[in-house]
């Protein structure tokens, strides 16, 4: 129980919904000013990203000061000269931990988590072809600099399913790191940064140090404008907080696929707006499937004893829980467009939780898609929908016959021999695929 609820503390990540992401004038065109929808308003405020030069001996391009340096230290770092306030800019300024904040990190938070689930990655390469392990991923950040030497490659939008509380986003953060030697901007539920520096962000809490940021259309925006790597749950809180098994991986959290047809009907807030954003920088979006956390609790409609006594139980708690206030404590879902409340659910973790699984798909480049095109963003964004339903069903089949799926016989095994257990075979998931 206490591990679970040391991990519910750095859950709750990367959390917005598509309709979050809302369109924003032209391409980046090197420091012009862009007008952008904000949030519960019809107006339009400006945001201007300036490029003066820094006052040192040799100024650097905007590419060179957002590129990650491994050797900075996050506490010692200078205030960004990029504004007229001189405050920090927590998408130009942020660097990577060094290595050994990034050793430490590892050994007090990644690894207990790893010995615990196990993670298993497969990645699909450029024949559609199922591997364990991230090398086609790898591949894409190789042929990306390769092809690229100038500097002007595209973003990395890597868009998944949001796992249970959100415990996918600290391994997957990792192993993209560990795998590629790049980190992802995951861009997280505001409740986890003190009320008082959301909108004035210095680096120095947990999660920015790690490259995080609370969630919002401008910092989506920027990451794209200044071609980083992202990492975005659509489904959102919502769906890091099922209330049943069963929904764990429909995606509900995420817009309806007609939401965003092309005719308007949706009002500018379609399932298609985060891919809109993306393709005007000619980003490339890798779809990701994860499994694993809903089965490593049982939901309290499956706990004998607990399904008369726990809605009234939540109801009287939810009361309570904020006298004189109404029930604005409740987490929220974080929508720009929907004031909708997100209920924790009650859980029974079980004694140690079941092995967690990631497929990555094939890339998704936006070259070829005009940000204009409603119904082309629409379509991509039903081929990302389904990829990753499909993905998530393919993998649950799959490991049913990994015979080290669960606790009892995987984690013995791994203390003896201390590596990682054996795992389902990539065949299994090739053979779904045909289907």
């Amino acid at each position: 129980m206490r591990f679970f609820q040391a991990l519910l503390s750095y859950g709750l990540s990367a959390t917005a919904p598509s309709s979050q992401l809302k369109q924003h004038g032209g391409r980046a065109d090197g420091g012009a000013t862009r007008t952008m929808p904000m949030a519960g308003s019809t107006s339009k405020s400006t945001t201007t990203v300036l490029t003066s030069t820094v006052d040192e001996p040799k100024p650097q391009t905007r590419t060179e000061r957002s590129k990650p340096s491994s050797s900075s230290s996050l506490m010692t770092r200078k205030k960004s000269k990029n504004n007229n306030n001189n405050k920090y800019d927590p998408i130009l300024d942020w660097q990577p931990p060094s290595a050994e904040q990034t050793r430490q990190t590892r050994q007090r938070v990644m690894e207990p988590m790893k010995r615990l689930t196990s993670p298993v990655f497969f990645s699909t390469d450029a024949n559609g072809v199922r591997q364990q392990g991230l090398e086609a991923v790898a591949n894409l950040y190789q042929n990306r600099n390769n092809n690229n030497g100038n500097g002007n490659h595209g973003p990395i939008l890597f868009v998944s399913n949001h796992q249970l509380a959100g415990l996918d986003s600290w391994l997957v953060v990792n192993q993209i790191q560990e795998s590629c030697g790049e980190w992802l901007r995951a861009l997280t539920a505001p409740l986890l940064y003190p009320s008082a520096n959301r909108n004035q962000l210095d680096g120095t809490s947990w999660f920015e140090q790690y490259g995080c940021l609370p969630v919002s259309t401008r910092h989506f925006y920027r990451l794209l404008q200044t071609q980083q790597s992202i990492l975005l749950f659509p489904g959102g809180v919502v769906e890091a907080f099922v209330p049943s098994p069963e929904q764990a991986y429909t995606l509900n959290g995420w817009k309806h696929d007609d939401d965003d047809d092309g005719s308007g009907g949706g009002g500018g807030g379609g399932g298609g707006d985060f891919v809109r954003t993306a393709a005007k920088f000619n980003a490339t979006i890798v779809p990701f499937s994860s499994t694993g956390a809903a089965e490593s609790v049982r939901f309290w409609q499956d706990v004998p004893g607990l399904r008369e006594w726990v809605p009234t139980a939540q109801r009287e708690w939810q009361r309570r829980r904020a006298p004189g206030r109404g029930d604005n404590r409740i987490p929220r879902d974080f929508r720009y467009d929907s004031n909708q409340r997100v209920e924790i659910p009650l859980l029974v973790p079980k004694a140690l939780p079941s092995r967690h699984y990631y497929l990555f798909h094939q890339p998704i480049s936006l070259k070829e898609v005009d940000a204009r095109d409603r119904a082309a963003s629409a379509k991509v964004y039903r081929k990302i929908k389904q990829s990753i339903q499909r993905g998530c069903q393919d993998l649950l089949k799959a490991s049913n016959e990994d015979p080290f799926r669960e606790p009892w016989r995987r984690v013995p095994y791994e203390q003896v021999w201390q590596t990682p257990a054996p795992t389902v075979s990539s065949n299994v998931l090739n053979e779904l695929n045909q289907f």
